[in-house]
């Protein structure tokens, strides 16, 4: 099954953003050294965590287009497979089992 890229279900509000983030990246992503200074200007600047803007600056260096400043999705991606609750529940029984028994080290 094929994926939509991030830049085709982008809203309006989502290409804003990208833009204001790409005239604060896109010089820190030009600079050789990005000091923690520059970094705390861009975080201020953004409201975003510093830790965003060195993920957003490297993505920006990886691949030099707007598109790479969308927000990215949240949460678990659909395809996820995840434990029931039954499962979880049966996992845990046997673990404690075999922590009694002896048979986990």
């Amino acid at each position: 099954m094929a994926r939509n890229s991030q830049w085709q279900s982008a809203s309006d509000e989502d290409w804003e953003l990208a833009l204001a983030r790409e005239a604060v990246i896109r010089p820190l992503a030009d600079q050789t050294e990005v000091t923690a200074g520059l970094v705390a200007r861009a975080s201020a600047e953004l409201g975003i965590s510093r830790s965003l803007v060195y993920r957003l600056v490297a993505k920006f260096r990886k691949r030099p287009q707007i598109s790479s400043l969308l927000p990215g999705k949240r949460g678990r991606r659909p395809t996820t497979r995840v434990l029931s609750m039954e499962s979880v529940r049966i996992r845990g029984v046997c673990d404690h089992e075999r922590c009694l028994t002896g048979l986990v080290r």
